[in-house]
């Protein structure tokens, strides 16, 4: 939008998003249906579902949704951090416990005045169950919200017949994109550069810091895909500025369409009222499939569109370990994730396995039925572990050694 102001294309648009899934979800299970189908005569790109971050191996061995694809990340970044179950889950509830205490104060939040102490985080109860290994419930993005956002980008020249005033006007510096492979095709299973190649870009297209910035609010749908950006740009957890200027995808409310778009709305706001200077939304895509970044200024600056190319050549000029679809005999655990039932029983395991005799990653889940392997590694740690793998068609299994 703030491109085709730029080159004269437009002089306002609207951006708007918003999702209904706490009411579709409401009138499924009363058994009632409503029309929501809308007619217009205006031209509609339709881009499709746009998932094209999938691959048909992840889809095949049970990686079906966000919680299991980013407890995959999430074990392969302890992995690589060599920290317990244990130690690993009391670092992501401190870095989500002040996400909470600030969407409690946020009357747009989905349950405002609702706050949570990391012990709270952690502690299961038939309202915290385990969703998927390591998250409880409330670790993960909360989707069955009824939220909507919308900002409108005008050119200086509209802004200035409409006598809007200059401390009103907020202004894009700077922005980029990029885009990962699949998760099974990443070099590094619990890394996805792509976050910290756009938001460096971002600063050294404008010679600035880190510390030149005032407010942040990055995508948290996952406590995954906080660390994974924060640590690219050497932000610590508890950071002075915070995190998060909602409260947050899990405690605000997480739509699962638009959530950024609230994130800038909150920005414009503040950056309007006075409290900070520069402001920067980090918005994640996928399974940290795709990340794109803005910063924000009441400083007026001329626009320069900033192309992404250099990032995309960066991406795929990574180098990932070959793949084998059909691995047979002893293997070692790289990653893993858990699926539980509505009881909070461990059902199923699904792993990413290295083969004994090559090195050769692979995908690999437990049979239908053998919940006890699943438990047994609920019960412990299954990184580096042991494991004898089957290949099947398409779906390999494994069993403990």
């Amino acid at each position: 939008a703030c491109e085709a102001s730029a080159r004269g294309e437009s002089r306002a648009a609207l951006v708007c998003g918003g999702e209904a899934i706490s009411t579709a979800a409401a009138l499924l299970n009363a058994g009632k249906t409503v029309d929501w189908s809308e007619h217009s005569d205006e031209p509609i790109e339709d881009r499709g579902e746009g998932i094209d971050y999938v691959a048909a191996d992840e889809i095949a061995h049970g990686l079906i949704t966000p919680p299991l694809f980013h407890g995959l990340i999430e074990n392969a970044r302890r992995a690589h951090a060599g920290a317990s179950v244990a130690d690993w889950q009391a670092r992501i509830a401190h870095l989500f416990a002040p996400l909470s205490r600030i969407a409690a104060e946020n009357p747009f939040a989905c349950q405002p005045g609702v706050c949570f102490s990391e012990v709270e985080l952690l502690q299961l109860s038939p309202g915290n169950r385990m969703i998927a290994h390591p998250y409880p419930q409330r670790l993960i993005a909360r989707d069955k919200v009824n939220q909507s956002a919308a900002v409108v980008v005008v050119s200086t020249a509209l802004a200035d017949s409409l006598a809007i005033g200059h401390d009103q006007r907020v202004y894009l510096h700077g922005y980029a994109a990029a885009s990962e492979r699949c998760v099974i095709e990443r070099p590094n299973i619990g890394f996805a550069e792509s976050a910290g190649l756009v938001l460096n870009s971002i600063f050294e297209q404008l010679a600035l810091d880190v510390s030149d910035v005032d407010l942040f609010d990055f995508y948290s749908c996952f406590p995954v895909a906080v660390s994974n950006a924060i640590e690219a740009l050497g932000l610590p957890a508890d950071d002075p500025r915070g995190l998060t200027l909602t409260g947050g995808l899990p405690y605000f409310g997480g739509p699962g369409n638009n959530y950024s778009l609230h994130a800038i709305a909150e920005l414009v706001r503040r950056l309007r009222e006075g409290v900070g200077q520069r402001g920067l939304i980090g918005a994640n895509g996928g399974f940290l499939s795709k990340y794109a970044a803005g910063l924000y200024s009441t400083e007026p600056m001329s626009f320069t569109p900033c192309g992404s190319d250099d990032l995309k050549a960066r991406m795929d000029a990574q180098i990932s370990p070959p793949l084998q679809r059909a691995p047979e005999g002893r293997a070692t655990i790289e990653t893993y994730t858990l699926a539980y039932d509505r009881a909070g029983a461990a059902k199923t395991a699904i792993v990413v396995g290295r083969t004994e005799a090559g090195g050769e990653r692979f995908l690999a889940t437990t049979a239908h039925g053998e919940r006890d392997i699943a438990q047994a590694i609920a019960e412990g740690d299954a990184l580096g572990a042991t494991i004898r793998v089957t290949s099947g068609n398409p779906v390999n299994h494994f069993t403990l050694v």
